[in-house]
């Protein structure tokens, strides 16, 4: 699921900072 990667864009859309989504469980970042 890449729905971290689009919030990020999001972030980034608004000229904010992208998150380092970290922790992440490794199941959930697959």
């Amino acid at each position: 699921c890449n729905h971290f990667v689009l919030a990020n864009q999001w972030l980034e859309q608004r000229g904010e900072t992208p998150i380092d989504w970290m922790p992440v469980l490794p199941a959930e970042s697959e």
